[in-house]
């Protein structure tokens, strides 16, 4: 049923147990109501239940929330050793479950989370941790009959105030793949939300590419990224099966990522970062070079990992399912930009300067009451100061966009260039605008100078001295180190029977060859290839993502896409340089002579976009810093903060996978419940660390 505007729902029964147990959690889900359970425990266990075991999480390290019955329950299990984990729990418990094996020095972090009022069972404890109890503020009794002690906490201390719920209103900027599942989380938590898109649908933006990858980043000491994008990928994949399945429910395939070793050495790291921390093969498993060479069909030198459950998905039909699941609750408000945002207070709270509505306009400060707003909320107004959405709760989620609005300008966010090149399948799968006839990319530069970039260069200009408009087989025979085995090895695109040596030979060839023939057909065109006047390569049919220092995915829709590159300029126009450094790393992962020449043939296509990127390369996510003023600060949470101003910020080249995490935390931050990660990971997210670390350094 569709909420009222204000309404509120009710609030959750929160249980804390520290000793896990799936059939106590059944008994607890039974009770009806709704329902927020954390479970600790040192590993993953089984289940036998059929409804849990589709979402089940992979036995690894780390908090895991599984949504179940349309968002009524939500289990965080948290896995670890419970004095690691116990610290990094943030929650207003209701009800505890207390393991015989807990120890007395818990006592104190099961206090601070406890309400006052909350109640415990303690399953044959022994008399140190019922002392500890005791002074940690809980009243026990025995249990008649057992060995069992039921406390209730009656704490003297003075207790923080719960939070009021929230009033369940909200305004997103940005329909990109963080807006989109912003919105997508409120809704479901019973939210009235206005997402306003400054184009006419969503994702037009850095979520716009054909295909975006979704894997987890690994490393030797399980570092704050690792542990995050672990969090974030295994959350995603629980996500989208809850909304019909990658490539049911949108585009897209949990095809598998293979990430091959950049050298030997990296190889060795590989392998041991899966040796040392015993990672579930569904997870991700070490291929040797023949196996990794099996599965992409040609040579390769080093092996590399594999995530079986990774894989592409098309942003724009995500971000299309996540508002349509949204329903009666979402208004889009498309085609309109946000510019100004303005906090509606009461008169008496304004000073003298900031009364004129001009100042206010301009500098984005706080309105006078008046007779067109609510006290405490926010306006959202276009560049011709028009009013356009109003509520207590405003998410930035606008990507690069962000910054031009004042409460964020101060964000040290930057936009990284990204070009991916589309490749098609066969001639008949040529889009229509780069067909026979068709007009040459407008933004089209030299291809000369492109290979002129390239480190082939000097290679590509001696083999174009010689043979300007060769052929593959001629260009690789005229170059002076082509072996005949090298040759044969690239007309064949690199078997398996040649040497992974042999085709990495064959490749450099080809590609020097490639960027000779594209250097000379722009020297006398002036433009670069079409389908109309190059002859056609095809591009290399996979079965799954391949990535090392670039990425090339299956073909969806006829089109592969490669990249990306990371430039650091703002032009939005295609490149043939970018285009060919593309081409070449693709030539490097998958070696093969036909490969290589897609550098000449491949006409210029793709797609141009900007990745909001903060300088630790981590998302943002939480309440944004109020910049002007901050004054002496310590601590993550002497940082003032703007009411009611919220972002989603930064999420790089990893959207896929930080959107439906980054979207979670943020409802639980709005509405005081359990964050869906560890508090040392919840900080690392803080849109106001860089005005804390700004201020460490110089106060």
């Amino acid at each position: 049923m569709l909420l009222q505007k204000g309404a509120q729902v009710n609030t959750r029964r929160v249980v804390l147990d520290t000793g896990f147990g799936v059939g106590r959690f059944l008994g607890e889900r039974a009770r009806g109501g709704r329902l927020h359970y954390l479970g600790i425990a040192p590993h993953v266990p089984a289940v036998d239940d059929p409804g849990l075991r589709a979402m089940w999480p992979l036995d690894v390290p780390g908090f895991h929330r599984i949504v179940l019955d349309d968002g009524r329950v939500v289990l965080d299990l948290l896995v670890g050793a419970l004095e690691a984990v116990l610290p990094q729990v943030d929650a207003r418990v209701d009800e505890f479950y207390i393991d015989a094996a807990t120890a007395p020095s818990m006592a104190r972090a099961l206090a601070k989370l406890a309400l006052q009022g909350a109640t415990l069972c303690a399953r044959a404890p022994d008399e140190g941790l019922v002392w500890a109890l005791t002074a940690a503020g809980f009243v026990c009794t025995a249990v008649a009959g057992s060995l069992d002690v039921r406390a209730v906490y009656r704490s003297r201390k003075p207790q923080p105030a719960v939070p009021p719920q929230p009033e369940r209103r909200a305004i997103v900027i940005g329909a990109g793949l963080a807006g989109s599942a912003a919105a997508h989380r409120l809704c479901a938590n019973g939210w009235q939300v206005t997402l306003i898109e400054r184009h006419a649908q969503p994702a037009q933006e850095a979520s716009g590419n054909l295909a975006g990858i979704f894997m987890p980043l690994l490393s030797k000491d399980d570092n704050i990224p690792t542990r995050l994008s672990r969090a974030a990928y295994l959350f995603a994949l629980r996500e989208w099966r809850r909304m019909g399945g990658v490539g049911r429910a949108f585009d897209g395939a949990e095809c598998g990522v293979l990430q091959l070793a950049r050298d030997g050495e990296h190889a060795g790291v590989q392998q041991d970062v899966v040796d040392a921390w015993g990672y579930p093969p569904e997870y991700v498993r070490w291929l040797d070079a023949d196996a990794a060479g099996a599965r992409i069909g040609v040579p390769t030198p080093h092996g590399g990992w594999l995530f079986e459950q990774g894989g592409w998905v098309r942003p724009a039909s995500l971000c299309e399912a996540m508002l349509a699941a949204c329903g009666e609750r979402l208004r889009r408000v498309f085609g309109t930009e946000a510019m100004v945002l303005q906090r509606v207070v009461d008169d008496a709270q304004m000073s003298g300067e900031a009364q004129t509505s001009g100042e206010a306009q301009t500098t984005g400060d706080a309105v006078p009451l008046g007779a067109t707003g609510r006290r405490g909320e926010w306006q959202v107004r276009g560049d011709d100061g028009a009013l356009i959405a109003q509520a207590p709760t405003v998410v930035l989620a606008s990507g690069t966009s962000a910054v031009r609005i004042a409460q964020t300008a101060e964000l040290p966010l930057s936009a990284l260039r990204g070009q991916v090149t589309h490749l098609a399948v066969g001639e008949s799968d040529v889009p229509a605008t780069l067909r026979p006839n068709a007009a040459a990319p407008p933004h089209a530069t030299h291809a000369a100078a492109a290979a002129a970039a390239t480190p082939h260069a000097t290679h590509a200009a001696a083999a174009a001295a010689a043979a300007p408009h060769a052929t593959h087989a001629a260009a690789a025979a005229a170059a002076p180190h082509a072996t005949h085995a090298a040759t044969a090895a690239a007309a064949s695109q690199a078997t398996h029977a040649a040497t992974a040596a042999a085709a990495s030979q064959a490749t450099h060839v080809a590609i020097a060859a490639a960027a000779a023939s594209q250097a000379t057909h722009a020297t006398a065109a002036d433009t670069l290839p079409t389908v109309a006047d190059t002859p056609f390569a095809a591009p290399p049919q996979l079965s799954l993502v391949v990535c090392r220092e670039a990425y090339v995915t299956p073909a969806a829709n006829g089109i592969v896409s490669a990249g990306a590159t990371y430039d650091n300029d703002d032009d939005p126009a295609l490149r043939a340089s970018s285009q060919l450094e593309n081409l070449s790393r693709l030539a490097e992962i998958i070696p093969g002579a036909e490969v290589a020449a897609l550098a000449a043939t491949a006409p210029l296509a793709g797609r141009v976009g900007f990745r909001c990127a903060a300088p630790d390369r981590l998302p943002l996510a939480g309440a944004l810093p109020d910049y002007p003023s901050a004054g002496r600060l310590e601590r993550l949470r002497d940082v003032p903060r703007h009411p009611g101003l919220h972002c989603l910020l930064g999420y790089a080249s990893r959207g896929l996978i930080w959107a439906p995490l980054m979207a979670e935390l943020l409802v639980s931050q709005l509405e005081n419940t359990p964050p869906p990660l560890e508090t040392t990971l919840v900080e690392a997210l803080d849109p106001g660390r860089f005005l804390l670390k700004q201020r460490r350094r110089t106060q």
